[in-house]
């Protein structure tokens, strides 16, 4: 059985004293730490210290991990990962992702899938007409058709579907988000609040018309990265050699909603290896039917062909 997870932690709900605070760091190493404390207000620190704490709940939980050798590496795209020593026969493919915005830091884990999130409060996000901006040509055009009053949900809808899959592939903000488009187009009815969770097989289509991708031998062979003149910018996405994604969303509250984008594991940037190395059967894909995947009742995949 494959298991994928989403858990969110109300973070103005949770009013730690200083001493709690203080053991709860020790869960950090001292870079993490440093990391944390780095912050000027309290709230930007609690956020920093729940995320790290439910990195390492998940992957206990869910991998088998031991907590007292548990180690939190990053990619070079700066995408977390756990080191898994010895590798975890349960979650052979293991992957997470945290997110946080308004009230709630939360996180994405799947045993088997490359999977990422992304969390929004409703109105918190950028002004509509940059939102606008990152939509592709294909996107824009779905846009335009909806009423007028729909429009503004549906480009911070899309925005954060765009921020989960790069998330889960590890290239942030280095991805041109007005490159990526969704086949079928992203339903408008995932904008409005509802109960439960929305699901579905989307193609993940990444133009490259304008921008040159081009392999970058010093890295791992899937790697890529953006030409611009004579220089070699962040390592971004590629379209991978299975584009099928399942993307998902729960409504937390009436107010912030939950994205996940799950697929490949072949589909992960990764410039220094270590992530990938973790992977046990990286051709998994996502399996079809309209069943929501972080249901907490996991979901069967297939292999790809």
């Amino acid at each position: 059985m494959h298991t994928a997870v989403v858990w969110a932690v109300e973070c103005a709900a949770w009013q730690p004293s200083s001493r709690e605070f203080e053991h709860l760091l020790g869960f950090c190493d001292a870079t993490r730490r440093n990391e944390v404390l780095s912050f000027k207000f309290e709230m930007d620190q609690r956020r920093a210290l729940l995320s790290t704490l439910l990195q390492r709940k998940a992957t206990c939980a869910i991998a088998r991990a031991d907590p007292s050798t548990l180690q939190i590496s990053r990619t070079r795209g700066r995408k977390p990962y756990a080191v898994l020593n010895p590798p975890s026969a349960e979650a052979p493919n293991f992957s997470f992702n945290v997110s946080h915005d308004g009230n709630f830091v939360a996180i994405s884990a799947h045993t088997h899938l490359l999977c990422g999130m992304d969390v929004f409060a409703k109105g918190d996000r950028r002004p509509t007409s940059f939102l606008v901006d990152t939509l592709s040509q294909q996107s824009r055009r779905y846009y335009e058709g909806l009423p007028l009053e729909w429009q503004g949900g549906y480009a911070e809808l899309l925005f954060s579907v765009k921020e989960a899959y790069t998330k889960a592939v590890g290239v942030g903000l280095g991805q041109e988000l007005r490159d990526i488009s969704f086949a079928p187009d992203i339903p408008a009815l995932w904008s409005v609040p509802f109960k439960g969770t929305r699901s579905g097989i989307f193609k993940v289509k990444i133009a490259t018309t304008e921008t040159e991708y081009v392999a970058n031998k010093s890295v791992a062979n899937d790697s890529w990265s953006r030409r611009t003149g004579s220089e070699e910018a962040s390592i971004l996405a590629e379209p991978c050699r299975t584009e099928e994604w399942r993307l998902e969303v729960q409504w937390i509250d009436s107010e912030h909603l939950a994205v996940m984008a799950a697929g490949c594991p072949l589909c992960a940037v990764d410039a220094w290896g270590g992530f990938r190395r973790q992977f046990q059967h990286p051709e998994l894909v996502p399996g079809k039917g309209d069943e929501p995947l972080f249901s907490g009742e996991g979901e069967r995949e297939r292999e790809r062909e």
